[in-house]
């Protein structure tokens, strides 16, 4: 759950995702493997997760076997190649992510090539880039942008890959 000021964003109340059965699923930064075991819990049928910071690697390993998922999990920082397969998976997502990365270019154009081309990249996270930055980023590696403010300092982007 998202905070916004003092209620929470869900993904039970927005329904982002929709169904995930059968898709394969990548989050960047994932963390402690939380939202992975949500997606792993709607019968996602692939979890991949990428984490600069092994610790957190290591608690989301550990977490996911203790909710009975595996998922191939990835310590790499997300602007450099780590073997993550082009053009496979069917939604991309973050939360407070990728405001981290040290190339956003660099990191849409490698989220852009992971992505089928009928996909999704949800980005959820502190708004660290200017407003035409991010349109200037989103236009040239994907489509269909819907943008939408969740207050200050958070920013949801939501795109469908060409």
């Amino acid at each position: 759950m998202l905070p916004f000021y003092g209620a929470f964003i869900s993904e039970e109340k927005c329904q982002l995702f929709g169904d995930v059965s059968g898709k394969k699923m990548l989050e960047i930064g994932c963390g402690n493997g939380q939202s992975l075991q949500y997606q792993g819990d709607r019968k996602a049928s692939e979890l991949w997760g990428m984490d600069i910071s092994e610790k957190q690697i290591e608690k989301a390993e550990q977490y996911l076997t203790t909710c009975g998922l595996s998922a191939k999990l990835i310590c790499s920082p997300m602007e450099e190649e780590c073997n993550i397969p082009v053009d496979y998976f069917d939604f991309v997502y973050s939360i407070y992510a990728i405001g981290w990365t040290t190339d956003l270019v660099g990191t849409f154009r490698r989220i852009a090539s992971y992505l089928k081309k009928t996909a999704s990249l949800f980005s959820v996270g502190l708004i660290l880039y200017t407003n035409v930055l991010l349109k200037r980023i989103i236009d040239l590696f994907l489509t269909s942008v819907i943008s939408m403010n969740l207050g200050i300092p958070f920013l949801l982007i939501y795109v469908k890959a060409r």
